[in-house]
């Protein structure tokens, strides 16, 4: 369950690091419309949320709270260096998401 909340927090940031303009036209190819950054916005705040839900299932609200706060700062620390020390893994990893959901535009 633990690992599970550290991907969904992981995507999530990923999805806050495609908002920036200067990243999603380096993946996309385009400029990036309005409605994608809402979008985007909307969809990292909600993995955010559903990354907490394993922890509630594991501990008391307490525990799983500072939990989850420890495990989306990992994440965050984990996505800034694949952003900006391995961009080629960055965008090899954002084009597999791309292809396996079908959601996020990219390159394909």
């Amino acid at each position: 369950m633990t690992v599970l909340s550290v991907v969904l927090s992981a995507l999530a940031f990923l999805c806050f690091a495609f908002c920036s303009k200067s990243y999603y036209r380096q993946l996309a190819g385009q400029p990036r419309p309005v409605s994608a950054f809402w979008l985007l916005q909307l969809g990292a705040w909600l993995l955010l949320l559903a990354s907490l839900w394993p922890l509630l299932q594991r501990w008391p609200f307490e525990i799983a709270l500072v939990t989850w706060l420890g495990l989306i700062s990992l994440s965050a620390l984990i996505v800034a260096a694949v952003v900006n020390y391995a961009w080629p893994l960055f965008a090899l990893l954002w084009r597999v998401v791309a292809r396996l959901g079908g959601v996020f535009p990219g390159r394909h």
